[in-house]
């Protein structure tokens, strides 16, 4: 087998990042957080200045393509939380990872943030390559994914 053809396409992807807000005064921003974008989650208020999405402090990178920011950010206050439904079953899927994180020592919901970036133009295609591109430099930087970003948790 040999190659017949090569493809390259450099491009730009734009993310803006917003304040970080606690997870817990989500509901405060839902007009505004429904967009598509990335977001990181730290447990404590991140450092002010320029966001480090690579900071030691952040302990998930997700993106929000079809579903809002918002949406996405009120599905992890619920299984941080243990949300349960009134038959008291997990409100949502509660991965191992959330699970075992939500286990650790010394864990508040209350201390969680949420970081939310819009993606310029919004397209589900390039809010997932922003997601890649952001694990990739997190695991550059620190030699592993983020720890709610493993299966292992």
């Amino acid at each position: 087998m040999r190659i017949t053809s090569k493809w390259q396409q450099d491009f730009n992807v734009r993310v803006d990042f917003l304040e970080p807000v606690r997870l817990r005064d989500i509901e405060q921003h839902k007009n505004f957080l429904q967009r598509s974008g990335v977001y990181f989650l730290t447990h404590g208020q991140p450092p002010a200045g320029p966001h480090k999405v690579d900071g030691e402090h952040v302990f998930y990178i997700g993106k929000a393509g079809r579903q809002k920011l918002w949406t996405r950010a009120r599905l992890h206050w619920q299984t941080l939380t243990d949300a349960k439904t009134s038959t008291g079953n997990d409100r949502t899927g509660n991965s191992k990872a959330f699970k075992a994180w939500r286990a650790r020592p010394g864990f508040d919901p209350n201390h969680v943030w949420f970081v939310g970036g819009i993606v310029e133009h919004g397209h589900p295609w390039l809010v997932a390559c922003a997601e890649s591109f952001l694990l990739e430099h997190f695991r550059k930087v620190h030699g592993r994914l983020p720890y709610c970003n493993t299966a292992r948790g």
